[in-house]
């Protein structure tokens, strides 16, 4: 009978030993997953924080071309009054008037183009924003897994301390068993 309780002993011994390298496994791996994991967070920050720095230097442009497009329409209403003008003169400054009137119409074409790249710029920077909102929902959807993944090593973490404190008794159990094995 004590033989058979010290082999039951041994036996749940050896159950729990192997329990733990489980147990150890187990978190190195998921350990393993939250650093990668980690690293993808931080890719997904770096990309994020890449394409708002592209935003801002798109919006700079935009800012820019609006700027162009409203000195090219005060310089294009100014051609426009000296054209005017020009009309109520003399016959002999028809020319000039024909100058400033071709000159007002290269101005708008070049207005027109500028309006162009400007419809552009405001797609590229939709899709700007569209690459952010999507980075930002990574990096959410990341956020919440790693700490999903926190709470699983916290939890594998306790179960191998209760392990660990089941060892103590488990030599006590061991030491008992051999003394009843000497008897």
């Amino acid at each position: 009978m004590a033989s058979q309780k010290s082999a039951e002993m041994q036996e749940k011994s050896k159950i729990l030993e192997n329990e733990i390298e489980i147990l150890r496994t187990t978190v190195i791996n998921k350990e393993k997953l939250l650093q990668k994991s980690r690293l993808k967070h931080v890719h997904s920050r770096a990309l994020r924080d890449s394409l708002k720095n592209d935003i801002s230097k798109m919006a700079w442009l935009l800012h820019e071309m609006h700027d162009r497009r409203e000195e090219q329409k005060l310089s294009i209403g100014t051609l426009t009054h000296t054209i005017n003008m020009q009309e109520q003169s003399l016959l002999q400054m028809q020319k000039r008037n024909n100058s400033a009137v071709q000159t007002r119409n290269d101005r708008g074409i070049q207005l027109l183009e500028r309006e162009e790249e400007m419809c552009i710029f405001y797609e590229k920077l939709n899709v700007q924003e569209s690459l952010i909102r999507e980075g930002s929902m990574e990096v959410q959807a990341m956020e919440q897994e790693i700490h999903f993944l926190n709470l699983l090593v916290r939890e594998e973490k306790r179960q191998i301390e209760l392990l660990c404190k089941q060892l103590p008794n488990k030599k006590a159990l061991e030491e008992e068993s051999t003394k009843l094995q000497k008897q």
